[in-house]
C-alpha cells in the first residue's frame, strides 16, 4: 500500500481513540472526509478507522479505484443498488473482528440510512459522540494548512 497522504492525521486519531475508549471511529462528513482524504469531488464516501489496524475507505466500486490511488487508504467499493455505504460499512467493522464495537460519531450527523443499519447490528449503547475528539484533532495544523492561512491573512490585509 502506498503511504496515505495524510497518514499521521489517521495514527494521531487512533491514538485519541484510544484515550476515548473507541474501537471504531466512523468518518461521513464531509469536511472531515476533506481533512483524511484531500478528495474534495466525491460523495457515497466513509472512512472507517480501527483503534488498531489499517483504516479503509467505503465507497461506490466505480469510484473504489480513484479514491484508494488517490489517498492510498485500502478502499473498498460497494455495487449499488444491490449493496450501499451503510451494508459495506457494517461489513468492515465485523471484517475488524468486532462484534459490539465502541462506534465514535462526528458530532453533526450520519445519513440515517447508514444509523439504522449500524443500530440493526450494533448495539446503541456502543454509540458514542466523538466530535471533541475530531475538534482536538483539527486544531493542529500541518506546515501546509499553516501556509494556507498565512497567504489566506495576506490577503485579507
Amino acid at each position: 500500500m502506498t503511504k496515505a497522504p495524510y497518514c499521521d492525521r489517521l495514527q494521531r486519531a487512533q491514538q485519541m481513540m484510544a484515550d476515548m475508549k473507541l474501537d471504531v471511529l466512523l468518518v461521513s462528513n464531509r469536511e472531515n472526509l476533506i481533512y483524511f482524504t484531500g478528495l474534495t469531488q466525491i460523495e457515497c464516501l466513509a472512512i472507517v478507522i480501527p483503534r488498531q489496524g489499517e483504516p479503509c475507505a467505503v465507497t461506490l466500486w466505480l469510484d473504489a479505484g480513484y479514491v484508494q490511488q488517490e489517498t492510498g487508504i485500502k478502499t473498498h467499493g460497494y455495487l449499488f443498488p444491490g449493496g450501499n455505504l451503510a451494508d459495506k460499512i457494517v461489513e468492515r467493522i465485523k471484517a475488524y473482528g468486532y462484534a459490539e464495537p465502541c462506534i465514535g460519531f462526528e458530532r453533526y450527523f450520519v445519513g440515517f440510512a447508514v444509523y439504522d443499519t449500524l443500530r440493526s447490528h450494533f448495539s446503541e449503547q456502543g454509540f458514542k459522540n466523538a466530535g471533541e475528539l475530531f475538534y482536538c484533532l483539527r486544531a493542529v495544523k500541518d506546515a501546509g494548512e499553516l501556509a494556507y492561512m498565512r497567504r489566506a491573512g495576506a490577503i485579507a490585509v
